[in-house]
Protein backbone atom coordinates (compact mmCIF):
# COMPACT_ATOMS: atom_id res chain seq x y z
CA UNK A 1 0.00 0.00 0.00
CA UNK A 2 2.76 2.26 0.61
CA UNK A 3 4.45 2.75 -2.53
CA UNK A 4 1.72 4.35 -4.37
CA UNK A 5 1.71 7.29 -1.45
CA UNK A 6 4.38 9.23 -3.04
CA UNK A 7 2.65 9.75 -6.08
CA UNK A 8 -0.65 10.98 -4.76
CA UNK A 9 1.95 13.76 -2.62
CA UNK A 10 3.53 14.76 -5.85
CA UNK A 11 -0.20 14.89 -7.89
CA UNK A 12 -1.92 17.09 -5.18
CA UNK A 13 -0.17 20.20 -6.33
CA UNK A 14 -3.41 22.11 -5.27
CA UNK A 15 -4.57 21.01 -1.96
CA UNK A 16 -6.12 22.84 0.32
CA UNK A 17 -3.23 22.80 2.81
CA UNK A 18 -1.75 25.28 0.18
CA UNK A 19 -3.86 28.28 1.13
CA UNK A 20 -1.78 30.97 3.29
CA UNK A 21 -4.42 31.21 6.40
CA UNK A 22 -4.36 27.67 6.53
CA UNK A 23 -0.57 27.77 7.19
CA UNK A 24 -0.68 30.70 9.49
CA UNK A 25 -2.86 28.71 11.45
CA UNK A 26 -0.90 25.49 11.61
CA UNK A 27 1.64 27.56 13.29
CA UNK A 28 -0.74 29.38 15.87
CA UNK A 29 0.27 27.50 18.97
CA UNK A 30 -2.45 26.30 21.15
CA UNK A 31 -3.44 26.96 24.05
CA UNK A 32 -2.48 25.11 27.59
CA UNK A 33 -5.94 25.53 28.46
CA UNK A 34 -9.23 25.32 26.53
CA UNK A 35 -12.51 25.84 28.75
CA UNK A 36 -14.71 23.37 26.86
CA UNK A 37 -14.26 20.23 24.41
CA UNK A 38 -17.32 18.73 23.40
CA UNK A 39 -17.45 15.45 21.44
CA UNK A 40 -20.55 13.89 20.76
CA UNK A 41 -21.00 10.06 19.91
CA UNK A 42 -21.70 8.72 16.59
CA UNK A 43 -24.97 7.15 16.06
CA UNK A 44 -24.62 3.70 14.33
CA UNK A 45 -27.15 1.65 12.26
CA UNK A 46 -26.62 -2.15 12.69
CA UNK A 47 -28.62 -5.37 11.45
CA UNK A 48 -30.38 -6.64 14.07
CA UNK A 49 -32.50 -10.00 13.56
CA UNK A 50 -33.03 -9.11 9.73
CA UNK A 51 -33.90 -5.43 10.84
CA UNK A 52 -31.94 -2.25 10.57
CA UNK A 53 -31.84 -0.90 14.12
CA UNK A 54 -29.87 2.39 15.11
CA UNK A 55 -27.59 2.35 18.10
CA UNK A 56 -26.31 5.20 19.95
CA UNK A 57 -24.04 5.72 23.04
CA UNK A 58 -25.90 8.83 24.28
CA UNK A 59 -29.18 10.65 24.24
CA UNK A 60 -27.87 13.98 23.52
CA UNK A 61 -26.71 13.36 20.26
CA UNK A 62 -26.18 16.27 17.43
CA UNK A 63 -28.28 15.83 14.46
CA UNK A 64 -26.21 16.00 11.72
CA UNK A 65 -23.02 15.52 13.34
CA UNK A 66 -21.44 11.56 11.58
CA UNK A 67 -18.20 10.16 11.82
CA UNK A 68 -16.40 12.37 9.00
CA UNK A 69 -17.53 15.92 10.92
CA UNK A 70 -16.63 14.72 14.12
CA UNK A 71 -13.15 14.14 12.59
CA UNK A 72 -12.70 16.67 10.60
CA UNK A 73 -13.58 18.87 14.14
CA UNK A 74 -10.75 16.92 16.06
CA UNK A 75 -8.39 17.61 13.28
CA UNK A 76 -8.87 21.37 13.30
CA UNK A 77 -7.90 21.32 17.07
CA UNK A 78 -5.05 19.65 16.19
CA UNK A 79 -5.88 15.73 17.16
CA UNK A 80 -4.11 13.60 13.86
CA UNK A 81 -6.77 11.07 12.28
CA UNK A 82 -8.30 10.41 9.12
CA UNK A 83 -11.93 11.74 8.48
CA UNK A 84 -13.93 8.93 6.99
CA UNK A 85 -16.06 10.74 4.15
CA UNK A 86 -16.81 9.95 0.79
CA UNK A 87 -13.49 10.36 -0.76
CA UNK A 88 -11.40 7.84 1.41
CA UNK A 89 -14.05 5.46 1.63
CA UNK A 90 -14.55 5.06 -1.74
CA UNK A 91 -10.20 5.31 -2.54
CA UNK A 92 -9.89 2.87 0.22
CA UNK A 93 -12.70 0.20 -0.41
CA UNK A 94 -11.55 -3.30 -0.99
CA UNK A 95 -12.49 -2.67 -4.42
CA UNK A 96 -10.18 0.17 -5.48
CA UNK A 97 -6.54 0.76 -3.34
CA UNK A 98 -7.59 -0.77 -0.07
CA UNK A 99 -7.32 -4.13 2.07
CA UNK A 100 -10.29 -4.38 3.37
CA UNK A 101 -13.67 -6.30 2.45
CA UNK A 102 -16.24 -3.53 2.25
CA UNK A 103 -17.19 -0.93 -0.72
CA UNK A 104 -17.27 1.31 0.14
CA UNK A 105 -14.68 0.86 2.84
CA UNK A 106 -15.59 1.36 6.50
CA UNK A 107 -14.52 4.11 9.09
CA UNK A 108 -12.34 1.35 10.98
CA UNK A 109 -10.98 0.12 7.47
CA UNK A 110 -10.22 3.66 6.84
CA UNK A 111 -8.66 4.61 10.39
CA UNK A 112 -6.46 1.34 10.17
CA UNK A 113 -4.96 1.71 6.44
CA UNK A 114 -4.36 5.32 7.13
CA UNK A 115 -2.79 4.65 10.47
CA UNK A 116 -0.26 1.66 8.93
CA UNK A 117 0.46 4.16 6.44
CA UNK A 118 1.47 6.88 8.75
CA UNK A 119 3.30 4.17 10.66
CA UNK A 120 5.41 3.59 7.25
CA UNK A 121 5.87 6.49 6.06
CA UNK A 122 6.59 8.66 9.33
CA UNK A 123 3.83 11.22 7.51
CA UNK A 124 0.78 12.28 9.80
CA UNK A 125 -2.42 10.80 9.25
CA UNK A 126 -3.91 14.04 8.68
CA UNK A 127 -1.53 14.33 5.29
CA UNK A 128 -2.24 10.82 4.15
CA UNK A 129 -6.00 12.01 4.56
CA UNK A 130 -5.01 15.28 2.91
CA UNK A 131 -3.42 13.50 0.18
CA UNK A 132 -6.36 11.27 -0.87
CA UNK A 133 -8.32 13.14 -0.59
CA UNK A 134 -6.80 15.96 -3.05
CA UNK A 135 -6.42 13.08 -5.75
CA UNK A 136 -9.76 12.25 -5.56
CA UNK A 137 -12.10 15.36 -5.12
CA UNK A 138 -13.63 17.34 -7.65
CA UNK A 139 -11.72 20.69 -8.18
CA UNK A 140 -8.48 19.17 -6.76
CA UNK A 141 -6.70 15.80 -8.48
CA UNK A 142 -10.31 14.41 -9.51
CA UNK A 143 -8.87 11.35 -10.52
CA UNK A 144 -10.26 8.83 -8.17
CA UNK A 145 -13.75 10.14 -7.88
CA UNK A 146 -17.06 8.18 -8.29
CA UNK A 147 -16.51 8.02 -11.96
CA UNK A 148 -12.67 6.68 -12.51
CA UNK A 149 -10.27 8.01 -14.32
CA UNK A 150 -8.16 5.00 -14.58
CA UNK A 151 -6.32 5.97 -17.78
CA UNK A 152 -4.81 9.38 -15.94
CA UNK A 153 -4.21 7.29 -12.78
CA UNK A 154 -0.29 7.42 -11.41
CA UNK A 155 -0.98 4.59 -9.40
CA UNK A 156 -3.59 2.12 -11.41
CA UNK A 157 -1.00 -0.55 -10.76
CA UNK A 158 -1.67 -0.84 -7.66
CA UNK A 159 -5.42 -0.58 -8.03
CA UNK A 160 -7.89 -3.41 -7.49
CA UNK A 161 -10.93 -1.67 -9.46
CA UNK A 162 -11.91 -3.50 -12.67
CA UNK A 163 -11.63 -1.87 -15.61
Amino acid sequence: MISWLGSLRHHGQHHRWDLPIAKVWQQTPLESVYAVVFLDVIHYHIRSEGQIVKKAGSKFKLKMLGEALAWEYLRNVGIDGAKPDVHLCRFLSGSRMGNGNHTPATTKEVYDSVLELSKATKLSMTAIDNYIWSYCADGYGEVCTSETHCSICEIRQHCNYIK
